[in-house]
Parts: C-alpha cells; structure tokens; sequence
C-alpha cells in the first residue's frame, strides 16, 4: 500500500481506492467541457459518484477526470496529473469548440494535486512535446487559454497545523483500513456482514482517544507533519490564471480550519492578475463536516455547483 501510495503504479487501480484515476466519458458525441474532480485524502472514487452524475447532467458532453489522494509532491501524483492532462487532450482533439475546463478540489490533498497539474501544464504548454518525447493528440494549449474556474471546497490551508495533520492522517489511515477489511470475505452475505463489522470496530479503534496511530504521529516531529500537509499556495498564485472562483467551507472544520481557508481568500483577492475581476464567490457554513458538504447539505451544494459551473463554462 505505501510503495503504490507513493509511485501510483498499480496492476489493478481499482484495488486500491486510495489513489486511483478514472475518466469518465460520454456514451454520446464529446463537448469540449473537461471537468477535473481532485478529491481529499483518503476519498474513493466512489465518493465522486454523485459529482460525476451531477456534472453529467449540467454538461452531458463533457469529459470528466477524477484523480484520488496521493502524496504530495510524489512521483505518484505526477503520474496522475499525466493522466488528467492526457484525457483533457485527448476530449478537445476530438471536438471543434473552443477548450474548457474547470476544476472542482478538496482540502489540501485536491490543492496539492492542483499544483502538481499547473507546473506540469506549465511545463508543457507551447512546447515542442515531439522533441521531449511526449505524445498528446494535439498541442496542449496554456492554461490561460482554457481554465474557466475553480471551485475550492474545505480548502485551502497553506499552515496546517500539527493537531489538524494528525486528524487528517488518521481519517485517511482509518479510510484505508476500512476498505481494506470490509472487502475481506468470500461474497456470501454472512461473511460480508462480518467484514462489515469488523471494518466499524476497527476504524473505532483507528480514530479512538486510545488510538496507538494517534499516538505513533504525536511522536513525530511537527515539521514532518506538516511540511507533506499544507498546501504551496505560492506555487497556485503565481501559476493560476485568473479566472471565477467558489469557496466552499464550514467555521466548525478541524481539519482545514477555516481562518487558513480565509487567509488564502486574501491572498487571492491581492493577486495583482486579479485586479478588476470579480471578487471569488463565497459560501460559508455555520457546522458541516469536513469535505461532506455535498451530503450534509446536498441541495444546497449541488445549485451552487450548477449556478458556479453554468454560469463560468458557457
């Protein structure tokens, strides 16, 4: 788990949701619409489900890339970024309209993705990819050219604290763990139960006061907690074009707290390349969980999604 956590090469991706990519793609003609889905630590492709559907809807079309948490700054997490910018490619060369895309990330694990993807495109746009050995269907345009917005929701925080990066490792262990013992059984519906339960008692046990992995991370040094954790905003300001932005976070976030969330609003209203443009858009929650904002208030999360994206991609 750790060395495919780390370098993202896996036989199977499927088997391990922890940092698995997926493109989905329409069973009708392709739009030019490309939408990236960059999700927390420890969020399975199946919690992008309803994202999926959602943008299916407001964009039919559209071609939408979904990349899992991987390690900051890891060979992994490049390798995924390739993956996203190869079907962003690949959607636009098969339509004539002009390129779209729109980002759509959360907490700090979905910014950091985000800032592996704008150095690479960086890196890529106008270049001659022949002579570098790389092979896109069409010459990447800069990202200038084709970024419509970004939605930003529990994130981000670019000074994580020790406690929130505990809090954060231990839901992602505790994910992982979860996924790993609900799915040991030999499919009959006796077995799945067992596996069902043992997978609450051990979460229990993960994210418990007496949790020897809270206890093996207090141990270490707060500089290697949260160098991995807290996001290179200074990377994202000055790569990230100006475009549309929708902050979503709650005041009751122990994870990605939300003064870290305004710090960075601030930063970004100062970005001289955003002078004249409209303020970001955005929505404050009293009390939601971290990242679930989509569930515990669903109605609400999904018009504000439709409206933002709507509104930016036309």
């Amino acid at each position: 788990l750790m060395i495919d956590d780390c370098l993202g090469f896996l036989a199977d991706p499927s088997s391990n949701g922890k940092n698995a990519t997926y493109v989905d793609v329409p069973a009708a003609e392709r739009s030019s619409e490309v939408v990236f889905l960059l999700a927390w630590g420890g969020g399975h492709l199946s919690d992008m489900q309803d994202l999926v559907e959602w943008y299916r809807e407001i964009f039919p079309g559209c071609t939408i890339f979904i990349s899992t948490s991987n390690q900051k700054q890891s060979f992994g997490l490049r390798c995924q970024c390739a993956q996203g910018i190869r079907a962003a490619a690949d959607a636009w060369s098969l339509s004539s309209a002009d390129p779209k895309l729109l980002v759509h990330l959360f907490s700090n694990s979905g910014m950091h993705a985000w800032t592996e993807l704008l150095q690479s495109w960086n890196a890529l746009s106008g270049q001659d990819l022949e002579e570098q050995g790389v092979w896109l269907p069409m010459p990447l345009p800069a990202m200038s050219d084709v970024l419509r917005g970004v939605i930003l929701d529990s994130a981000p925080d670019g000074a994580v604290t020790a406690e929130a990066c505990i809090q954060s490792m231990v839901q992602s262990v505790a994910a992982a763990v979860s996924l790993a013992v609900s799915t040991g059984h030999d499919g009959s519906p006796e077995k799945k139960k067992e596996a069902e339960t043992a997978s609450k008692r051990a979460v229990s046990a993960i994210i418990g006061g007496n949790s020897i992995v809270k206890a093996y991370l207090r141990d270490k040094p707060e500089k290697m907690l949260t160098k991995l954790a807290s996001s290179d905003t200074v990377v994202v300001h000055a790569l990230e074009p100006p475009v549309p932005m929708q902050f979503i976070y709650s005041k009751d976030d122990n994870i990605i707290l939300a003064q870290g969330v305004e710090r960075y609003l601030q930063e970004v209203n100062e970005r001289p390349s955003r002078k004249g443009l409209a303020l970001p858009r955005v929505w404050c929650l009293e009390k939601s969980r971290h990242c679930f904002h989509k569930l515990t208030h669903q109605e609400e999360y999904r018009k504000c999604v439709k409206l933002f994206a709507s509104s930016t991609m036309t």
